[in-house]
């Protein structure tokens, strides 16, 4: 037997455990990253947010995005935590990455309207337009959600493009919801808005579509709320208990 023979299988036993350390690293950073973004949703996807709870809604995003370093000059799918998921866990990763970057933008433009002068406000719309456009990245092509475009239809409509905004409308107009969560999406606009029966057609396709959704739940809780339908709020409320116990229970405190 050769000498080498023991080293060699020590060296392959040692990168191993590496290996299966950084993976359960990796894992640790995606269950984080959910967690910012879960308490950004408490903060950020409902009307009358004032400025406190804003501010504390943008730090839980950038704490997520953070974790990927997606604010760099890099692509997060780059970074060491991102590479070493799985397949199923990058994809999932990509969309939670975009309503991140999305929901950021949108508290940017209500930033704006607290700005102290012209220059500050168009510095504040540019930069949520920037983070609407880091936001398209995330998703494969034909699969952005039409919260996006409508989105960016507002900041290119406020920076003066009237022809861009007319474009990004009809795109918006024309990308129908594929899925229960861009129906939650286009529900948390309507919601943020104060049109909580809108939001709540929406939300009631969503969760019909995806009774696991979660946070399409917690916000029927909150429309409810808002009209005055206690009995369907705490009917709402008790399926986020059912669904995740421990999230629900952060929620609502």
């Amino acid at each position: 037997m050769s000498l080498c023979a023991p080293l060699s299988a020590g060296l392959g036993a040692a990168a191993y455990h590496r290996r299966a350390e950084a993976r359960q690293e990796a894992i640790g950073v995606l269950a984080r990253f959910e967690e910012d973004l879960d308490q950004a949703r408490v903060s950020l996807n409902s009307s009358g947010v004032d400025a406190g709870l804003r501010r504390e809604g943008e730090a839980a995003c950038l704490a997520a995005l953070e974790r990927y370093d997606a604010l760099g000059e890099g692509s997060w799918t780059d970074s060491g935590p991102a590479r070493l998921l799985t397949s199923s866990e990058r994809r999932h990763l990509a969309e939670a990455m975009g309503e991140a970057f999305w929901m950021l933008a949108r508290a940017r433009w209500l930033d704006a309207s607290d700005a102290p002068d012209r220059e500050s406000v168009e510095a504040t719309v540019r930069e949520a337009l920037r983070l609407n456009l880091l936001a398209e990245d995330c998703y494969d092509k034909g699969a952005v959600p039409a919260s996006l475009w409508s989105q960016r239809a507002e900041l290119v409509g406020w920076l003066g493009d009237d022809r861009e905004a007319r474009r990004w409308r009809k795109r918006a107009a024309e990308t129908p919801p594929r899925t229960a969560r861009d129906l939650y999406l286009l529900a948390t606009d309507l919601a943020v808005a104060g049109r909580f029966a809108d939001a709540l057609a929406k939300l009631e396709t969503a969760t019909r579509a995806n009774p696991q959704l979660y946070w399409a739940w917690f916000l029927r809780g909150i429309c409810h709320d808002r009209l005055g339908q206690d009995a369907e709020a705490l009917a709402s409320y008790q399926a986020c208990v059912a669904l995740r116990p421990e999230v629900a229970r952060a929620s609502f405190n």
